[in-house]
């Protein structure tokens, strides 16, 4: 494993993270508008 495919990895793993937690606040702050309304 050089250092390359590293970073490369573990820019992949953060994008993946960011992504998935941005989808989770998005949907957890639609979900309640959309009740209270």
């Amino acid at each position: 494993m050089t250092v390359l495919t590293l970073s490369l990895l573990l820019g992949l793993l953060a994008t993946s993270v960011l992504a998935g937690m941005g989808r989770l606040r998005s949907s957890a702050q639609l979900r309640p508008v959309r009740v209270r309304r």
